[in-house]
C-alpha cells in the first residue's frame, strides 16, 4: 500500500497543523509559529537558537546582505605577509617564489571581496534589533509569501490581545 509523502511546509501553507517554514541559503531555517518566530541554525541542526514573540516584531523585509569583510581583511594580511617574505627570506627563489604566491592568493582574496556581489537575506526586526537569514535570489517570492504570513499572524495577535484586553479593564471617565 503506498502511501503520500508529506508535503513540505512552505509560507502558503494554510492547514494550521504544520508550521509555515522559510528556508535560508546557508541551512538556516525560520518557523512561524502562532506566537513567534524561531530561527533554526545550521545544516542537520534541530536546536533553536533564536526566537522573536510576534508582538515584538515591528517589521519584516528583504534587504541586502553586508559584504563578508573576511576576504578583506585575509588579503590584506596576505599582502602584508608578501611583503615580510620579501623581506625575510635569504634565498632569491624563495624571496621571489614566496612573495609571488603569497601576493597572488591575497590577490585573488581581495578581487573577490570588491566583484562579488552581496547576497539578500529576509531580515525580521524586533524594536532596534534585527534578525536575518540568507536566501537565494530564486527564494524571493517564497520569502515575500513568509514575511506576509508572519505580519498576518501579528496582526492577528495583536487585535486578538486587544480586544479581548479591553473587555477585561474597565474604563472610567477622567475627571
Amino acid at each position: 500500500m503506498d502511501t503520500p509523502a508529506p508535503a513540505a511546509a512552505t509560507a502558503a501553507t494554510s492547514d494550521p497543523g504544520v508550521v509555515p517554514t522559510l528556508a535560508g541559503s546557508d541551512g538556516h531555517r525560520l518557523l512561524l509559529h502562532e506566537d513567534r518566530v524561531e530561527v533554526v541554525g545550521g545544516e542537520g541542526a534541530t536546536a533553536v537558537w533564536g526566537s522573536i514573540p510576534l508582538g515584538a516584531v515591528t517589521g519584516v523585509g528583504i534587504d541586502q546582505r553586508p559584504k563578508d569583510r573576511g576576504l578583506l581583511v585575509w588579503g590584506v594580511l596576505g599582502l602584508l605577509a608578501a611583503f615580510g617574505i620579501w623581506q625575510v627570506a635569504s634565498n632569491d627563489n624563495v624571496r621571489t617564489l614566496g612573495a609571488f604566491a603569497v601576493a597572488a592568493i591575497s590577490g585573488v582574496l581581495l578581487i573577490q571581496y570588491y566583484f562579488r556581489p552581496p547576497g539578500l537575506q529576509l531580515l525580521i526586526q524586533a524594536g532596534v534589533t534585527a534578525k536575518g537569514i540568507p536566501i537565494r535570489t530564486a527564494d524571493i517570492p517564497a520569502a515575500k509569501e513568509f514575511a506576509l504570513s508572519v505580519l498576518r499572524s501579528r496582526d492577528r495577535l495583536s487585535a486578538g490581545s486587544e480586544s479581548s484586553g479591553w473587555r477585561r479593564v474597565p474604563r472610567y471617565p477622567i475627571a
